[in-house]
């Protein structure tokens, strides 16, 4: 198996980050041979949107260690330890996954200066380790993987900060730079004819090998002669423009097609050119006597499962990291194989190739890559797929539960829907049968992309692809002013948010005013008035989107700002003001050793604050008494505490609410 490499950035339900340089994290860059893991390479990057976050979930995890030996973060990761691969017959899908044998992916960690080790797990048992030395910051990752390989690029699709944006790349294979000479036998000026591979190379067409049916009447029409340059049996002329016009046909239909239409602005697209293959097509390594082609990426239909197409992952993301050294591994790469014969694979990278269902393929695979969907077909009538034994997948869209509330997207259940699930309903539920099993896994809908081409995603897979970009992508892209703190002198003051606006607009947004909710509905606010002294302005934003149901986490983000007016102006009158009890975001966060925590009650009544560890024990008491209407402020110091995720809670009488904090000394 050729190497492979994959980005893999680590998730997290808060929007919160554990380093002391919020601005900063670790990119530790892992490879995977067999069953040995390697630590190749450690450096610092910027992290100026704060989108490092966990999701908490695979059998791998990495501890942050001090020089003591003292854990200071862990967390699970799910390196693509498979690559999965699908067969197309024009009604149903099948296929399976292989290991992972070989790859490179990179983790992304918070940055925590005291740290002087990274262990790796899998399944609790030790894998590797290793010093971290000399770190010096940087704005490229310094990989062991490097290339003097340089190609030119052309932006498809820019939406904004490609350090807060999906950026997929495209690069082609089997796409030459030849044009070879034809007999214009009707003096039309152009080839006419179908292209096909000549699996045997004798120079003319089995009914056997695959073609391109370019007049789509599904019969092979022989063309005119032509001079065979690059002996690849098929016809090459102008294919770096066909290669373009794959490029932005498939983008196109990417947007026009699912989900990721409407979040588009998520989304960079680029297109690495100038690729040159000496022949077209790929490796058609299952024939009997292999079929090879000279290209420039190493595509390869695989020996043994025949419409498995693969490419030398290594020379793809050398490329890339040698021509946009500025996506910093921050990119999804989708490798375009010029090729008629059915072929496709999906998971650390996705590959398609550019025939007639290759645009349901590429965005099938993409699923796979991105948001880590699994397919949801099955084999009835094959023994070794009857019943599922395995442990629940960490896919988002199957599932070994069978209670309504232990289901995954339960949440999109109708209380009416039976479970399990009739195959005639077309509403969510829990239908079985898919992750290739008939028995013992469960899928969300009758059918979805993940089961089927030509069909749309379920709202299952949909949610799941809408979380992953904004695990990835923070939803405020940039905010005015741009202080976190500032003093004012005089009014009116206004405050904003530019986020990533999906389409239609489905963001919501709300300002509050030290714990005040106030009636603006905009990404923008004006104040002509404030308190003396210090103020508390934050801007909450949440993806109101149909698409959602399970994370409300996840879809919303916030910006504070800290305003100290030192005007001579009076605050106006706030009674009208609805009620609301509101605990505040401790600051700072992270701290150490102390930090302060904001709370606004409207109305005189008994408060308590408690502090508790991860593990839900409570440590400290440290507010317990009756306080008059208005902004309260109480300071706790940590200094006899070990670094860490903690909780601090507020309790009174009517209202109960917890938030989460991390001391990291």
């Amino acid at each position: 198996m050729k190497k492979f490499l994959f980005v893999l950035f680590v998730f997290s339900m808060f929007n919160i980050s554990i380093a002391q340089k919020r601005d900063q994290k670790f990119i530790i860059e892992l490879s995977f041979a067999a069953e040995k893991i390697s630590i190749e390479n450690i450096s610092v990057e910027s992290n100026i949107y704060d989108n490092i976050s966990e999701e908490n979930l695979g059998s791998y995890s990495y501890q942050l260690k001090d020089i003591s030996g003292n854990i200071l973060h862990t967390a699970k990761f799910n390196p693509p330890e498979f690559i999965f691969y699908d067969s197309y017959d024009g009604q149903n899908l099948s296929g399976g996954k292989i290991k992972n044998d070989n790859f490179h992916f990179f983790l992304e960690t918070p940055f925590i200066s005291r740290a002087a080790e990274i262990a790796i797990y899998n399944n609790g048992s030790l894998k590797t380790s290793k010093n971290i030395n000399e770190i010096k910051a940087t704005n490229q990752i310094q990989s062991s993987l490097k290339s003097s390989s340089y190609y030119p690029h052309t932006k498809v699709l820019e939406s904004g900060n490609i350090k807060n944006r999906i950026n997929l790349v495209f690069l082609g294979d089997g796409y030459t730079n030849i044009r070879e000479q034809f007999a214009d036998s009707n003096f039309n000026g152009k080839f006419d004819g179908d292209d096909y591979v000549d699996l045997n190379q004798n120079g003319k067409f089995d009914a056997s090998e695959p073609y391109t049916d370019k007049n789509s009447n599904y019969t092979y029409d022989k063309g005119e002669n032509f001079i065979d340059i690059n002996k690849d049996g098929i016809y090459n002329a102008n294919e770096q423009a066909k290669y373009s016009s794959d490029v932005n046909e498939m983008a196109a239909y990417l947007f026009a097609n699912s989900i990721f239409g409407q979040y588009k602005n998520h989304i960079n697209v680029f297109r690495i050119d100038s690729i040159f293959s000496e022949q077209a097509g790929a490796d058609h390594e299952y024939a009997s006597s292999p079929l090879k082609r000279n290209t420039a990426l190493g595509s390869y239909y695989d020996r043994t499962i025949e419409r498995l197409l693969l490419c030398d992952y290594s020379i793809v993301n050398n490329i890339i990291r040698s021509s946009l050294p500025e996506l910093s591994g921050r990119y999804i790469v989708i490798v375009l194989v010029n090729s008629p014969k059915y072929g496709g694979s999906g998971g650390s990278i996705s590959v398609s190739y550019n025939g007639r269902d290759g645009y349901e393929v590429m965005v099938h695979e993409l699923g796979h890559t991105l948001p880590g969907l699994a397919d949801e077909y099955y084999y009835s009538g094959d023994p070794n797929y009857d019943t599922y034994s395995g442990s629940e997948p960490y896919a988002p869209n199957v599932t070994t539960k069978t209670k309504r509330e232990e289901i995954k997207w339960n949440k999109w259940i109708k209380e009416t829907t039976p479970i399990p699930t009739s195959p005639s309903s077309r509403e969510v539920g829990l239908f079985e049968g898919g992750y290739y099993h008939v028995h013992g896994v469960y899928r969300p809908v009758d059918n979805c992309k993940m089961r089927s081409l030509n069909v749309p995603f379920c709202p299952v897979c949909n949610e799941a692809i809408i979380k992953t970009l904004y695990s990835r992508n923070h939803i405020i892209d940039s905010y005015y002013p741009d202080k976190d703190t500032l003093t004012i002198t005089s009014f009116p003051i206004s405050f904003g948010l530019d986020c990533i606006t999906p389409k239609p607009n489905t963001l919501t947004y709300r300002w509050i005013v030290n714990g005040i909710l106030t009636n603006i509905t905009g990404s923008s606010a004006t104040f002509t008035t404030l308190p003396i002294g210090k103020s508390f302005i934050r801007a909450d934003v949440f993806d109101s989107t149909q698409y959602n149901r399970t994370d409300t986490l996840m879809f919303r983000r916030s910006k504070m700002w800290i305003v100290n007016n030192q005007s001579t102006v009076k605050i106006s009158e706030t009674e009208n003001l609805p009620y609301q009890t509101y605990l505040f975001q401790n600051y700072p966060n992270p701290f150490n050793p102390s930090t302060s925590i904001n709370y606004y009650i409207p109305f005189k009544t008994n408060v308590a604050i408690k502090i508790f560890d991860i593990l839900g024990k409570e440590i400290e008491m440290i507010e317990n008494s009756t306080k008059d209407k208005g902004f309260h402020t109480i300071n706790w110091n940590a200094g006899k505490f070990a670094s860490g995720i903690y909780f601090y809670k507020l309790s009174t009488p009517y209202f109960t609410q917890i938030r989460k904090m991390v001391l990291s000394k």
